[in-house]
């Protein structure tokens, strides 16, 4: 029997299955065998292997996107990297976006050259652009001067919430033979299922929506086996396994996701309205279906400084997706690395906040926003 996204959730990957109430908590770092055929046959011995709750969310986090296989790892981070040399290796060639998440684009500028993979940095948003990049991609691997070409993109670009159109990149993807690797974490899979749109694999970062209480870190990705199967070999070797209990706790966040994500849609889209109409200037970046609104206030570095300060109920975090409104500074915090004039070419600025929209009432959110804005144009050093 087929089951809604609300249904999947609220089991946590287990629909409607008999036995415990709750999922249990296997916290051995090793299993122990009376016999050792008792071991051979084991499906979990070691903990870097996995564990029966690592597992638990693998599968549930693939049932919610539709795919084959799942499999949760240490973090975010930790998912991407499996998920991207699962289908890459020296030779190869990864097109990803100019300005993806700053973690990510930290791994690609600073660590793939020493897998021999070639990375373009591209906008790869832009179809007319992507089209001509894999065509000339393809040509130098047709004519034996390059390998595999795969693509990655996120569904809502981080912190700008710039929407990909997954479907059209996927069609360019098949028309020139490349895998594409979609990071979904800011859409979620109660609203798109990048795999059913003609993706290859899905990540998230299971640390944001998908947990939503901010106590647990955790990665997953989803695909075919063979991917995945690919990808858990990584997992094991570089030590990128979940943890039991932030796969427990990731869990027991899912079973609440779609009341969560579908009230912080409502409050972000009013949020974003109203801060568009706001009689300040204001640069507001919104998408529908999505809870993160980025805005860049008044006078810069010091009037983001400001609205922060200002700020009573909205509190300053470097993450994102739980249950309480938050703040961060993408400047310095997430893309922080980047030279500033770099930074600013791709439109993060020294203004920039991003609010991650949580669960109060959405007049006591707009309130404190209100009151970050109007302090933030009243500083003295404009635009420092």
């Amino acid at each position: 029997m087929d089951f809604e996204v609300a249904t999947l959730c609220c089991h946590s990957g287990k629909p409607l299955a008999k036995g415990s109430a709750k999922q249990v908590l296997c916290l051995a770092s090793a299993n122990k065998f009376d016999k050792f055929s008792d071991y051979a046959e084991a499906a979990h011995v070691y903990r870097r292997y996995g564990s029966p709750n690592t597992k638990e969310l693998g599968d549930a986090i693939a049932l919610l996107e539709g795919g084959e296989s799942g499999l949760a790892c240490s973090s975010g981070m930790g998912a991407i990297l499996a998920a991207l040399l699962a289908v890459c290796k020296r030779g190869d060639v990864l097109v990803a976006p100019r300005d993806p998440y700053g973690g990510t684009y930290d791994l690609l500028v600073n660590d793939f050259d020493r897998f021999g993979i070639s990375v373009r940095l591209e906008d790869v948003l832009d179809l007319v652009r992507l089209d001509a990049t894999l065509s000339e991609l393809y040509a130098a691997a047709t004519a034996g001067v390059s390998g595999r070409i795969a693509v990655f993109v996120e569904t809502f670009s981080n912190p700008l919430v710039k929407v990909a159109d997954i479907p059209a990149i996927s069609k360019l993807c098949k028309k020139y033979g490349c895998v594409l690797i979609v990071d979904n974490t800011f859409g979620t899979p109660v609203q798109l299922k990048p795999l059913k749109q003609g993706a290859d694999m899905v990540v998230h970062s299971a640390t944001k929506f998908l947990g939503g209480h901010n106590d647990a870190m955790a990665g997953a990705l989803v695909g075919s086996s063979e991917y995945v199967t690919s990808a858990a070999g990584i997992v094991a070797r570089w030590g990128l396994a979940a943890s039991p209990f932030d796969s427990w706790l990731v869990l027991r966040g899912i079973q609440t996701l779609k009341v969560r994500i579908q009230r912080q849609w409502q409050s972000a889209s009013i949020l974003s309205q109203r801060l568009s109409a706001h009689p300040l200037p204001l640069r507001v970046h919104a998408a529908q279906g999505c809870s993160i609104v980025a805005l860049e206030v008044p006078n810069g570095l010091d009037g983001a400084a400001a609205a922060i300060d200002a700020f009573q109920m909205i509190t300053l975090c470097p993450s994102l997706g739980g249950v309480t409104t938050t703040v961060s500074h993408s400047a310095s915090s997430s893309h922080s690395f980047l030279p500033r004039d770099q930074r600013i070419a791709l439109g993060i600025t020294d203004g920039l906040l991003r609010i991650s929209v949580g669960l109060e009432h959405v007049d006591d959110i707009w309130a404190d926003l209100e009151r970050g804005i109007f302090a933030a144009a009243a500083t003295s050093h404009p635009g420092r």
